[in-house]
């Protein structure tokens, strides 16, 4: 039986192939977002208390948006915890993690992705599962509340990207 070689490929200029992505993109056609409000605290206590559900109930969940990039690379503190999740939290749920949805604003996003390929590429920081670098970058575009900012931010740093 013949061995065949792996084959490697490199991008001359990554940046602007992820540049051109964001510009593309239209989260809110790949994605339904639920807002939720509560008495939660800061956004970055509520995300283990939401990693712990998810691993209890085994819902593919991976972190995004401004948990993510404080995760990787802190920038600004996260105004907003915001998760993709195969499905949403029970009504018990909800009332034990002090949360009620909301219209508009809240301090927890959970999108529920068309396409859950977004839930199979993930990385582990700070043990929290969170999406891929460049999905955060992405993710980041268009959110307001600094999240350009964010992205930029993780964008050049060092370790975009790299385990």
């Amino acid at each position: 039986m013949e061995k065949i070689a792996a084959r490697e490929y490199r991008l001359r200029d990554w940046k602007a192939l992820i540049d051109e992505w964001a510009q593309t993109d239209h989260f809110v056609k790949r994605a339904r977002t639920t807002a939720y409000a509560g008495f939660i605290g800061p956004a970055q206590e509520l995300a283990p208390r939401l990693q712990q559900w998810a691993t209890a109930e085994k819902v593919p969940l991976a972190f995004t948006q401004w948990t993510a990039a404080w995760a990787r690379h802190p920038y600004t503190e996260p105004a907003v915890c915001s998760a993709y999740v195969a499905r949403l939290p029970d009504s018990a749920t909800l009332e034990q993690l002090d949360l009620r949805p909301v219209n508009e604003g809240g301090k927890l996003w959970l999108h529920e992705p068309d396409d859950e390929g977004v839930l199979s590429e993930t990385q582990q920081r700070s043990d929290l599962t969170l999406v891929s670098d460049a999905q955060i970058y992405i993710d980041l575009q268009r959110t307001g509340l600094r999240g350009p900012e964010a992205a930029a931010s993780l964008l050049e740093w060092e370790g975009f990207c790299r385990p």
